[in-house]
């Protein structure tokens, strides 16, 4: 395999990790709040 390829492979691989990760704790972020609201409007009623 070319190492330029190779690089290339392992950068797209890291860059989609990063994505991932950071479009996993936005989601869980956002869930997390939509819960604690969803209780405190619960705990209120």
């Amino acid at each position: 395999m070319d190492e330029k390829i190779f690089t290339k492979i392992l950068v797209t691989i890291t860059f989609l990790g990063l994505v991932s990760i950071v479009v996993l704790s936005v989601l869980s972020f956002l869930l997390y709040k939509d819960c604690s609201i969803i209780s405190y409007i619960a705990n209120r009623g």
